[in-house]
């Protein structure tokens, strides 16, 4: 694979200081290897390396071509190490002539698995145009007429492609079933990770999981994550919550006498029965002023319920809308517990809005 400056994690804030610079150095040698930007360590110390995490997609030995320049003053001065895991190969990378030069490593044992590939400036102003990572033990695989052209076929920055988008599908009020997309890369997939908030999981082949043991309401974080062997990644996240009502229209209107709270929902559940309740309360919420309350609202999973809910407002709050601001909800005791709030509540800065 093929990592250029803009790959690189840049310890800026850290001495010395790595740039991304975008001046073409002297003594071009004109073959076409030369891009236009390249890392530059200002710096010789090993404590803070510019780093990149990279995928091995096989156990075996690697090497590390890298692509270093110099010029006319101080010649064959400014080398760069580079190396696995916090170690350097015994390699300088760099140019003992103005221009820009290929140099490759020793033989460097790699377990399949991520690892960071780091480096930094031996001597200050290193220059690094491009770093080539390959199993291809063929030391004449680059020279110093190789362009950065020749070497796109080491080259991947286009992240994994997900189609479609993490669903969910209802099971009762404690359990879900979740569905994740699939990933395609224009390589080959490295490795997959789905997580339930932050949990690590692992989906059936039919990439479904089912997550037990939810509380109503509560959000519940999905995230997937597609990586390819190249380290390019792309994550989808998608937030749920359970709940036995699908809410379909939710309005409170204000007319000068009344409140109204309009419903529509749908049952996720057969037998299940809701309740509305439509509330006035001052500003600080410290006391309920006026309420009304809606039972037995008879719902199913086919077609939908039609609610209205009215409440009048008292004279105080005719007086002084600014003081008071109004809450709705809808609940389901379907359980002998307390019953949960589903559905959405409402809050302004005041009645007068």
């Amino acid at each position: 694979m093929t990592l250029y400056p803009e790959n690189f994690d840049v310890p800026t804030d850290k001495d010395p200081k790595y740039t991304i610079s975008y001046t073409r150095p002297a003594g071009n040698d004109g073959n076409g290897s030369i891009r236009d930007v390249y890392l530059q360590d200002s710096g010789w110390q090993e404590s803070t390396p510019a780093t990149v995490n990279i995928y091995i997609p096989k156990t075996g030995e690697y090497y590390i071509w890298g692509l270093g320049g110099d010029h006319e003053v101080g010649l064959g001065t400014r080398w760069a190490a580079i190396g696995f895991d916090g170690s350097y190969d015994s390699q300088k990378f760099g140019s003992d002539k103005p221009g820009f030069s290929w140099r490759r490593s020793s033989a460097i044992e790699l377990e399949q698995g991520w690892h960071i590939l780091n480096t930094y400036g031996i001597k200050a102003t290193s220059r690094l145009i491009a770093i080539v990572v390959t199993d291809d033990d063929n030391a004449a695989l680059f020279s110093d007429s190789t362009t950065l052209a020749d070497i796109e076929g080491y080259t991947d920055l286009t992240a994994p492609v997900v189609t479609g988008d993490i669903t969910a599908e209802y099971s009762n009020p404690t359990s879900m079933v979740f569905t994740f997309p699939t990933a395609t890369d224009n390589t080959e997939i490295a490795e997959l990770s789905y997580s339930v908030d932050g949990k690590e999981i692992t989906p059936n082949e039919a990439g479904q999981y089912t997550a037990e043991g939810l509380t109503p309401l509560v959000p519940i974080h999905l995230e997937m994550k597609a990586t390819d062997a190249h380290g390019n990644e792309i994550s989808v996240k998608k937030t749920f919550s359970t709940e036995s009502v699908a809410i379909e229209t939710f309005e409170i209107e204000k007319t000068s006498d009344n409140l109204s709270l309009n419903l529509k929902l749908k049952s996720k559940e057969n037998d299940i029965t809701f309740t509305a309740g439509l509330a006035i309360y001052t500003k600080d919420f410290r006391r309920m002023v006026a309420s009304e309350i809606l039972e037995n609202i008879s719902a199913n999973t086919t077609t939908s319920t039609e609610k209205t809910l009215n409440l009048q407002l008292p004279q105080s709050v005719k007086d002084s809308p600014s003081d008071y601001v109004v809450g709705a909800i809808v609940w389901d005791s379907f359980t002998n517990s307390s019953p949960y709030v589903i559905g959405k509540s409402f809050e302004e800065g005041g009645l007068d809005e």
